[in-house]
């Protein structure tokens, strides 16, 4: 009986999310980041027989910046169906899969933690299923949740204790070397790992752990150096090369500010975790930034009582990486980390009302609370999810429509600058390119700066030969100073050397004059 009664459960658990799945099984949200469009066309390469390349870009050259495992996987639907898009409800397949292994994985290491109680190892697993951030970033055609899994088994490989058996720690090293295959960002997880072996004084451990993982660091840095494009254009650095764009709009004197505004979000984006809500003005940002301390606190605090060093130093290496990037840390770059800041939040919450109040108040009071958190993330989830599906399709249905009347039109060998540069090659077999928005800008909140990417364009495609440029009014949807589609069309206008060639289907297709 209390078989069925779990079964029924996990059923429930992961219906929301199953459904949502399979609304989205024609992958209409295909090019919401790029890089899952990077992905798929990097599958295609693949099971082409054309190697592991940007196919998608004039140069067509080697794909250097993503690591393999995730395109290798997806090629295997390539190869049993090249007829796209017709294969990606196949694609979208694997991803409900690869959720499904993410779940587990979340489930084996949150039993491993006996310093929670069974009902928030409960509440843990629940809300991973149902929230917003866990399923949005799941459901799209991206790295991420594998990633979490495979980082998520090493450590329930190695326990949290950090003594496994010879054999499991060798396991573990198989699953770290795919975790770094699959995003160089898993990085951390090489170091900490054996360096907790050897602090428990696991020499044997540690050893038999690393041979996996330096072989796949080896094998990659050395193949990415012999095939990296050797260039100093900032676009096509951003497409190959992590470090080298890195270091090519990343000045010393900038890391201060970079720090304190990653740092800023960090602490947002764990509070919205926790309490979603889309941005909503000033009281919202303080509730996020509020809930967001307490969670940080609450899970170091967690870390302190499990005593397990190699995910306690994963974290922090992890965090440490974030917090000095590029990019502001937001949901998918902490994905790895998000089941933890979840069970340190249910735990300080538990702590915290059984200090202040009697335990049966605080048991009533932290289920009402759980409870809540749940279903609010869950109507988020399952609102904004299937509020953005339809507009997703509309995007790409234009998009489509658009690349018809190219392939008819407009010469093979035409390239192309196009915010949605993968999805044109991959509908059209154009290639193109979308030209960066730098960093730099945002860090600043500096919105001229943020424009030079358009009015660039023009001299851009000159001296880069392009001749084309495709429009749709919902490019840069959602960007801080890139997102007013009135501002778009100013610049727009603005831009010298820019004719309109045709109008099709909503979307404008603009030709580059000398």
């Amino acid at each position: 009986m209390r078989r069925a009664w779990v079964g029924l459960a996990v059923v429930a658990l992961l219906l929301p999310s199953s459904l949502l799945f399979w609304q989205a099984r024609d992958a209409p949200h295909l090019g919401l980041f790029q890089d899952d469009s990077l992905y798929v066309a990097a599958a295609k390469s693949l099971a082409g027989g054309h190697g592991y390349r940007i196919t998608s870009l004039p140069e067509q050259p080697y794909q250097t910046k993503y690591p393999p495992l995730f395109p290798a996987l997806l090629s295997v639907i390539w190869r049993l169906d090249s007829s796209f898009p017709a294969n990606l409800p196949w694609v979208m397949l694997l991803q409900w899969l690869i959720w499904l292994f993410y779940l587990a994985a979340v489930a084996l290491v949150i039993r491993t933690m006996p310093e929670l109680q069974r009902p928030t190892k409960l509440a843990v697993v629940a809300f991973v299923a149902v929230a917003p951030a866990f399923v949005f970033l799941s459901l799209n055609i991206m790295a991420e949740a594998l990633l979490a899994a495979l980082v998520l088994l090493t450590f329930w490989l190695l326990g949290l204790d950090c003594r496994p058996s010879p054999s499991r720690a060798f396991l573990a090293g198989l699953c770290a070397a795919a975790a770094y295959l699959t995003k160089t960002a898993a990085l951390p997880l090489l170091a900490a790992a054996p360096l907790a072996l050897l602090w428990r004084r696991r020499f044997r451990a540690a050893a038999l752990f690393s041979i996996a993982p330096l072989i796949a660091a080896v094998a990659w840095a050395a193949w990415t150096s012999a095939h990296r494009l050797r260039t100093e254009d900032v676009n096509l650095l951003y497409y190959t090369d992590y470090i080298g764009f890195y270091l090519k709009t990343v000045s010393p004197g900038e890391l201060p500010l970079m720090f304190s505004v990653n740092l800023s979000a960090l602490v947002e984006n764990t509070g919205r975790l926790i309490v979603f809500s889309p941005p909503a003005g000033s009281a919202v940002k303080i509730l996020h930034i509020v809930v967001g301390v307490f969670v940080l606190l609450s899970t170091v605090a967690l870390l302190v009582e499990l005593r397990t060093p190699a995910l306690a130093l994963f974290a922090g290496l992890y965090t440490a990486q974030n917090l000095v990037w590029n990019y502001s840390p937001n949901e998918r770059f902490l994905f790895p980390l998000l089941f933890l800041l979840v069970a340190g939040f249910f735990h300080g919450m538990w702590k915290l009302l059984t200090r202040l109040v009697p335990t049966r108040l605080a048991t009533a009071v932290w289920i009402g609370s759980v409870a809540a958190l749940a279903g609010w993330s869950l109507a988020h989830t399952w609102s904004d999810v299937s509020d953005q599906l339809p507009r997703q399709r509309r995007y790409q249905q234009r998009l489509v429509c658009t690349a018809r009347w190219v392939e008819v039109n407009i010469a093979q060998d035409e390239n192309w600058l196009a915010y949605r540069d993968v999805d044109l090659y991959l509908w059209s077999g154009r290639r193109g390119m979308r030209l960066v928005r730098l960093p730099q800008p945002y860090y600043r909140l500096d919105s001229t700066g943020a424009e030079g990417v358009l009015r660039n364009m023009p001299d851009y495609a000159r001296r880069a030969e392009f001749s084309y440029l495709l429009w749709d009014p919902d490019d840069f949807s959602g960007d801080l100073f890139l997102g007013d589609a009135r501002r778009l069309e100013e610049i727009l206008g603005e831009l010298k050397g820019v004719v309109l060639e045709h109008e099709a289907c909503g979307a404008r297709i603009y030709r580059f004059t000398p």
